[in-house]
């Protein structure tokens, strides 16, 4: 058993990981936490799309021992081999934030034994969608060096909607929460799918905000952007809130 005591950068990204990964996850947030604080070691994010795996990556980075230095994070990895060295270099002593995408391709060798090489003093936190593509593109025995994390998709999470929306409104100073939505939306919102994951739940509670601050679709549809009220009326019918969304008061 490992007793870590918490430092104030485990305390303020702590709650990030109970939200991104769940109190069911197959590794829990805990020890995602211990090791972000402990390890150095290379680690593997894997999980769909929209699931944040970046903002984990940068919470155990900020978690870690090298959090006096901010990461490096690219959006893809350069095709180019000394574009590649580059970045590795620019990673000295901190956190290599990389993604690794679905096209199947293989990384250079060469790049990948330096993100490897303990010398180059890089701490590698690869992202994708899958362990797979992770082998594919670092090989298989580099994928066994790497700690997995997975995250699950909120599919899969049912559960735990209510408080991943209440944290929501909590975050955006919005005073009711989901226990105050009529009954049928509260069971409509736990049988929904969540296919766009964190993205589609931050989209949904931004919807159920502006609606129940400007009082209609098109009010609330122009404080978002949305070019027509219809598209908002849409979001809500795809997840199948109905109006009144919240129940009266009694």
């Amino acid at each position: 058993m490992t007793f870590v005591c918490l430092n104030d950068e485990m305390r303020r990204h702590r709650p990030t990981l109970f939200e991104i990964l769940g109190p069911g996850a197959p590794r829990s947030p805990d020890w995602v936490m211990v090791q972000a604080a402990t390890d150095s070691g290379p680690l593997l994010i894997t999980g769909e799309a929209g699931c944040d795996l970046a903002r984990l990556a940068r919470a155990i980075h900020a978690m870690s021992l090298r959090r006096a230095q901010m990461p490096v994070e690219v959006a893809t990895v350069p095709a180019e081999v000394a574009a590649q060295v580059a970045l590795v270099q620019q990673a000295f002593q901190t956190s290599l934030i990389l993604p690794l995408g679905d096209d199947g391709a293989s990384f250079d060798p060469q790049f990948t034994s330096k993100l490897f090489d303990v010398r180059s003093g890089v701490r590698l936190i690869a992202r994708a969608s899958s362990p797979e593509i992770a082998r594919r593109a670092l090989t298989d025995a580099k994928l066994g060096l790497m700690q997995h994390v997975e995250v699950r998709s909120l599919g899969y999470r049912s559960g735990e909607i209510s408080k991943l929306l209440d944290r929501q409104f909590a975050e955006h100073a919005f005073q009711l929460r989901v226990a105050d939505l009529t009954c049928a939306n509260q069971d409509a919102l736990k049988r929904y799918h969540w296919p766009g994951n964190f993205d589609e739940l931050r989209e949904i509670a931004d919807a159920i905000i502006a609606h129940a601050t400007f009082g209609g679709l098109r009010p609330a549809a122009g404080s978002l952007g949305m070019s027509s009220h219809k598209k908002l009326a849409r979001r809500f019918e795809r997840v199948g809130l109905g109006f009144p969304l919240f129940a009266p008061d009694e």
